[in-house]
């Protein structure tokens, strides 16, 4: 008995549901007036299932950068074997639905539909081109596809200026075989998909934009004031949870770096992010240490150049190395004599580490704590939800989820990240402080109670907190009769750079390392893009 229920148990897989789309063909036409003409061929096998037919759902919203933009589309033709066949648009949401067949007449086999349908507001514009970026076979399909191809066709007077097809699941970066566009390829499983991305002519077809409307236009005003007015009480509370720590502390002026913060940590601390001008601040103050050099090799082009061997490096302030490894890379240490020409990209991954280094710094030094989510933030999200589908019925029932879910995540991220420690607050302010003390002009700054001697040294130790401030050229420009040149700096010709020349220096570096910062790629066609990315897609099944 007992083998006869396993083999029974083997056999389960063998006959469960097995619908599938032999065969799906998209056909995309680009039309003089901005819009598209869809024509999706789908072979779908039902085999011993019976079921009425399909259904095709598309999203009508997604995003450019930070625009957030709507389709409308048009239904224009339904088939079935060649044949006019009976349809249903159905739902009023976020998604385009359509349900092909009839209540009381059930298929099996192979069924090929064709569905034509018109697209407005699809494409997007970029000053050297325009582009389709396109989900042509969405990811919503719970069924596999055998057999697949796109063909996208431009008008005749715009030329394909660049072009990419991925395929797979939601994200993902493998490109698809063919060219001119047109692909083909086999294999998908159900949940993945096909984006084609494809730029073309600019100024050949017409723009068409539908920015996405508000969802209060539909809404119960007097709901609506209300709702704001209770998230707004709630927001007070959790931001001032936030903020627990802030306190009215008098600013008074400073002539050190707190605790000792190198000028990197310092830049970063006063704004909370690392930029350009800390990394900046950090490599001049790595060259004062005498552990780089720094030598023009072109136009606003600079060379670092490493000092120290693998042992030296180990004895570093572990800020120190971690910028020595975004600039030279090498995990376990840097080889002297590498170098790093200023204008080259930043490895992403580098970066990042740097970043969640300094970020964890100031959780080991006590300058930010994490924020946990009270049980009161959880009930009064839960009221939030219940107060907002009561209030202004079922077209805000996903609106106010989204707004409990965002204030959820608005803790969560206060808990991956922390907020600010009273010392955090004294630390910010204690740092203002010093760059009171740079950004003053030279006669106020003689009247501070204390303040250092001016002489070459305090033009070197101040410099790299001046850079991190931005105060730079102010600071160089009060020190031109004192200091001649800076022997880390060195002109095209290998000589020491004279100070007068140091401003337009460092602005070159400055210019030169915020080219290098790792950023986003924003267009598909042009090898930026993944699966998914792109506008339309959805998915179907059978009903």
């Amino acid at each position: 008995m007992k083998r006869i229920l396993i083999a029974l148990l083997l056999m389960l897989p063998m006959v469960g549901f097995a619908e599938r789309i032999s065969s799906y063909d998209v056909d995309v036409e680009i039309e003089l007036d901005g819009s598209l003409l869809v024509r999706e061929t789908i072979a779908y096998d039902f085999e011993e299932e019976e079921r009425r037919g399909i259904y095709r759902d598309i999203p009508l919203y997604f995003e450019v950068g930070e625009s957030k933009r709507q389709l409308d589309i048009a239904l224009r033709d339904v088939r079935r074997n060649g044949n006019e066949e009976p349809y249903a648009l159905v739902g009023d949401g976020p998604e385009w639905n359509v349900r092909i067949g009839q209540e009381d007449v059930y298929l099996s086999g192979v069924q090929q539909y064709m569905i034509e349908y018109e697209v407005r507001g699809a494409l997007r514009y970029f000053d050297a081109y325009d582009e389709l970026y396109w989900n042509a076979i969405g990811f919503g399909w719970d069924v596999p596809v055998d057999q697949w191809s796109v063909e996208v066709v431009t008008p005749a007077r715009a030329e394909v200026l660049q072009e990419r097809c991925y395929w797979g699941d939601a994200g993902s970066t493998d490109t698809c075989d063919g060219a001119a566009g047109i692909y083909s390829g086999s294999g998908l499983a159900a949940g993945e998909g096909v984006t084609v991305a494809l730029g073309f002519t600019p100024g050949v077809v017409a723009y068409q934009v539908y920015e996405r409307e508000p969802w209060w236009g539909i809404v119960n005003w007097i709901g609506l004031v209300t709702y704001v007015g209770a998230l707004g009480v709630f927001g007070w509370y959790v931001v001032s949870s936030f903020f627990r720590h802030r306190r009215k502390i008098s600013r008074v002026v400073q002539y050190d770096s707190y605790d000792d913060y190198s000028a990197l940590f310092t830049g970063y601390w006063i704004d909370g992010q690392i930029n350009n001008r800390d990394i900046v601040a950090g490599v001049v103050e790595l060259a004062q240490k005498r552990i780089i050099d720094i030598t023009q090799t072109g136009n606003k082009q600079y060379t670092c150049t490493c000092r120290i061997d693998a042992t030296e490096y180990q004895s570093l302030l572990p800020i120190e190395k971690k910028l020595l490894v975004l600039l030279f890379g090498g995990d376990a240490g840097v080889t002297k004599g590498s170098t790093y020409t200023t204008g080259d990209a930043f490895s992403l991954n580098r970066y990042e580490q740097l970043v969640e280094y300094v970020g964890k710094q100031a959780m080991k030094r006590a300058l930010r704590e994490k924020y946990t989510i009270s049980w009161r933030m959880v009930v009064a999200s839960i009221l939030l939800m219940v107060l907002g589908s009561v209030l202004m019925g079922p077209y805000v029932v996903v609106g106010a989820m989204v707004v409990g879910v965002n204030i959820v995540v608005f803790a969560l991220v206060g808990a991956a990240f922390g907020r600010l420690t009273q010392k955090g607050y004294e630390a910010r302010n204690h740092i203002k402080g010093l760059r009171d003390y740079i950004s003053v002009a030279e006669e106020k700054r003689i009247e501070f109670h204390d303040a250092p001697e001016k002489n070459p040294e305090t033009f070197s130790t101040y410099l790299p907190f001046a850079i991190a401030f931005g105060q730079e050229k102010k600071w160089i420009a009060e020190f031109a009769d004192m200091v001649d040149s800076i022997d880390w700096l060195r002109d095209s010709h290998g000589q020491p750079m004279p100070v007068t020349a140091m401003a337009g220096a460092l602005s070159g570096i400055d210019s030169s390392v915020s080219s290098s910062m790792p950023a986003p790629a924003t267009s598909g066609s042009g090898g930026g893009g993944f699966s998914g990315g792109g506008a339309g897609g959805g998915g179907g099944g059978s009903w």
